[in-house]
């Protein structure tokens, strides 16, 4: 998945959290969003050109009855800055779990719907689908 964000992308990130947090609240079973927090990191703080676009624990699944387990997503783009603005790519997609503090990463495959949803915060928060 790649995508076109023309805004400045920190100002760009802190749009998107506050949209993810607002969605958060809603009820949901199964794949919801869930308040975590959206990272950008520079490779070169001066250049401000390329980096890394996290999404950290934004996105989480249930399982299990009657003992649930959350899964949680960090949905990881890769970014460098172009003529139209910052063009994020899809570079990975990490999953884990959390219990009494302690986090196991897991090899679990993340939903289909997953995608869908960061599409549609992308989308919301102003930002441009290319593929």
């Amino acid at each position: 998945m790649k995508v076109i964000v023309s805004t400045d992308v920190e100002a760009f990130s802190k749009k998107l959290a506050g949209i993810i947090e607002r969605k958060s609240l809603e009820k949901a079973k199964g794949l919801r969003r869930i308040r975590g927090s959206v990272d950008v990191t520079f490779e070169d703080p001066e250049k401000r050109d390329k980096g890394t676009f996290k999404l950290v624990g934004c996105y989480g699944l249930s399982k299990g009855f009657p003992f649930r387990k959350i899964y949680y997503f960090d949905v990881t783009f890769s970014f460098t800055k172009g003529p139209e603005g910052y063009i994020l790519e899809l570079s990975d997609i990490k999953s884990y779990t959390m219990d009494r503090g302690v986090v196991s990463i897991t090899k679990m495959k993340p939903p289909e719907d997953l995608i869908n949803l960061v599409k549609e915060d992308l989308t919301e928060a102003g930002a441009k689908i290319i593929e």
